[in-house]
């Protein structure tokens, strides 16, 4: 889980086990509509399609660079996980 601050300094937590690997590909797709990639988006991230489309775009850019900086780094989810093992 990667959390990050937006600019009105609300802390978001993208949180990747929200959504399923039909959604994730999904939501990238261009010919996806554009209501259903946001109700997906807002999933993993925690909020409603309203609060998203009131983002800036440069709030936007951060949080799709996060979504996709979780995606290409699954073990950080291990190392920040409560239940994950300490000793290597």
């Amino acid at each position: 889980m990667v959390i990050m601050k937006l600019k009105d300094g609300r802390e978001i937590k993208v949180n990747l086990d929200n959504i399923t690997i039909l959604e994730w590909r999904l939501m990238w797709q261009s010919d996806t509509d554009n209501k259903v990639s946001d109700e997906i988006f807002a999933r993993c991230v925690g909020m409603s399609v309203e609060e998203l489309e009131g983002l800036s775009m440069r709030d936007f850019q951060r949080i799709a660079k996060a979504i996709r900086d979780a995606a290409s780094n699954p073990d950080d989810d291990e190392k920040n996980s409560a239940s994950a093992s300490t000793s290597d």
